[in-house]
């Protein structure tokens, strides 16, 4: 079951993928955000849900595609792996910090911690599967 997954995931088109990625990063930052600020009330943790669900769809469609585009540009798929998630990785951190201390979020590095790991791990994983893709 999980090969047919990766198969249609892979198989998919860019646009595809993108937002397969980006509707399930609104669900679970959004969420993340929702119960970090939970105790500070309905209205500051609403804010904080829609203000990270939005960051990480907003950033995970762009960057998705962003690194659809870098990888692209390498011959090698060695190079292009490791620039893609490297530059990906950084400007999420980057984007995620800057936007919630901007809009006010009280727990800014409580905020955006799940969502730096996991969105490192998701732009290596990503661009080893534009690796994958490319080998193909």
């Amino acid at each position: 079951m999980i090969s047919r997954i990766f198969s249609a995931y892979t198989g998919a088109k860019s646009l595809t993928r993108s937002l397969i990625s980006a509707i399930t990063g609104l669900i679970f930052y959004g969420g993340w955000a929702y119960f970090v600020h939970y105790d500070y009330g309905f209205t500051i943790a609403i804010k904080a849900f829609f203000t990270q669900g939005l960051i990480s769809f907003s950033i995970t469609l762009v960057l998705t595609h962003f690194m659809e585009l870098i990888f692209r540009r390498f011959k090698s798929r060695r190079i292009g792996y490791w620039f893609t998630a490297i530059i990906a990785s950084i400007l999420v951190v980057l984007i995620s910090y800057t936007t919630n201390v901007i809009v006010g979020t009280p727990e800014v590095i409580m905020t955006i911690l799940p969502g730096s790991l996991i969105s490192t791990m998701y732009s290596f994983s990503y661009a080893r599967l534009l690796a994958h893709i490319k080998k193909e």
